[in-house]
């Protein structure tokens, strides 16, 4: 019976620097995304701006979270670190379309 606590203690303390470790880089990473992206210069929710999972409730009310969010930061906002959100009342959009050859 002492050998089995043992393990278990054992193992224990082998999770607790791989959370550490796992709760660091995802606290780096939304910081990176934050304040280091080349997007990050672009207003857009916050929530977005640090993580991916916001996409989730992005996609679940695309209508009416889309007018809401465009009306709060503009015709150009970043929903996620990585992805842009272009009104398409803008010629931005225009701009940003590439013909193809």
């Amino acid at each position: 019976m002492a050998f089995g606590i043992d393990l278990v203690y054992t193992l224990g303390w082998m999770v607790l620097p791989v959370l550490a470790l796992g709760t660091a880089a995802i606290l780096l990473q939304a910081l990176y995304n934050r304040y280091f992206h080349t997007l990050s210069t672009i207003p857009g929710p916050f929530w977005g701006s640090i993580t991916q999972f916001y996409l989730v409730r992005v996609i679940a009310s695309v209508p009416m979270l889309g007018l809401e969010l465009h009306k709060k930061h503009g015709m150009t906002l970043s929903t996620m670190s990585s992805l842009l959100a272009i009104s398409p009342l803008t010629k931005t959009a225009d701009s940003l379309c590439f013909k193809a050859l």
